[in-house]
């Protein structure tokens, strides 16, 4: 069990405590605090004296990726399973996937999970088609119903957590992580490694549960690089693997990039960027030729309106301004709704 840890607060709390209770108990769990400059280090230091299975390291705010890897090196179990700090898992995850592991001798073993705002509920359960059984999928179906989702946009959790891998699939991939900085980073890990795998199998428990509202609200300086770097990775792997329904995927994650394009927007209005490097920023979005590339992709035109395309075409400033600003009330009306949704008594 590997936790990166950064500035989680008390949410950490709940998450150990699922760890160390779990009905299966033989299990190592390795704690990488990243730098945390809340209360984390404390806790962490509580929970390890508490249970010999803990192991704790420390990085210097280095980010998911190199927390990750930093557990997964020390690890020694032969399967691996991640959780956020601010999440946390059902007493019978572990010796579940890991039962069901073994027996189907899969490569990566996936279990459903809830959504939830508290510990105690409400939880909404992910409807997704992909979890209506218990299913094996081999390498061609691999290939064929769950990559494309990582492509697409589908249903199918692209997250570490929720999922049990062997650790060897770990260790021999990550190259597409290269110029990933933070964003989309669970993505494309596991994107390399379905790709690689020979066998995958979802089970149709929910076994996790996924505290929503922890998306970052702060600036990204590096958000527009790692999407843009993003869709080059999704690129050169439906150029390898998917020539034969190219111009289907390429809709799927040109799309994609348009609707994160939305996103790099909401992050320039709240950057503290003065108004002159907004307008370049906005300006530098629209002209990378990724952008320009995709903006004749027949997905985008048919699926976004005129208005929108015409103005990153033109780079039209005062649009992509206005819908920016837009996009930034809603979301805070979101968290404020969400802050509020969290108060309440359960």
């Amino acid at each position: 069990m590997i936790v990166p840890i950064y500035n989680p607060g008390e949410k950490l709390i709940c998450c150990l405590k699922s760890i160390v209770d779990s009905s299966y108990a033989d299990i190592e769990v390795i704690l990488v605090n990243d730098g945390s400059t809340d209360e984390s280090a404390a806790m962490c230091d509580y929970f390890k004296k508490m249970d010999d299975r803990i192991t704790l390291l420390h990085t210097n705010r280095e980010g998911s990726i190199m927390a990750r890897n930093k557990g997964l090196k020390a690890a020694q179990s032969p399967y691996v399973m991640f959780v956020d700090a601010d999440d946390w898992i059902s007493p019978h995850m572990i010796r579940m996937l890991y039962a069901s592991a073994v027996y189907a001798d899969s490569d990566i073993t996936v279990s459903n999970n809830f959504r939830a705002l508290h510990y105690k509920g409400p939880h909404r359960l992910n409807r997704s088609d992909y979890f209506r059984s218990r299913k094996l999928y081999l390498e061609d179906e691999i290939r064929s119903s769950l990559v494309p989702a990582f492509l697409q946009g589908h249903p199918f959790p692209p997250n570490l957590f929720g999922k049990l891998y062997k650790r060897e699939m770990l260790l021999s991939s990550g190259s597409y992580l290269r110029d990933i900085h933070f964003f989309g980073d669970d993505l494309y890990y596991n994107l390399e490694m379905f790709l690689k795998a020979k066998s995958v199998l979802v089970i149709p428990e929910a076994l996790y549960y996924y505290r929503t509202g922890g998306f970052t609200e702060r600036y990204m300086p590096y958000l527009f690089h790692d999407i843009v770097s993003g869709y080059r990775i999704q690129k050169q792997v439906i150029d390898e693997y998917y020539s034969d329904n190219r111009q289907q995927m390429m809709d799927g994650v040109s799309i994609m990039l348009f609707n994160l394009l939305q996103t790099c927007l909401l992050n320039v209005m709240r950057s503290s960027l003065a108004a002159e490097e907004m307008r370049a920023e906005i300006i530098r979005h629209c002209q990378h030729e990724s952008i320009r590339e995709a903006l004749s992709n027949e997905g985008v035109i048919r699926h976004f309106g005129a208005d929108y395309l015409d103005a990153v075409r033109v780079c039209d400033v005062r649009y992509l301004y206005k819908l920016g600003r837009k996009l930034y009330h809603r979301s805070m009306g979101r968290k404020i709704a969400l802050k509020a949704a969290s108060l309440l008594p359960v």
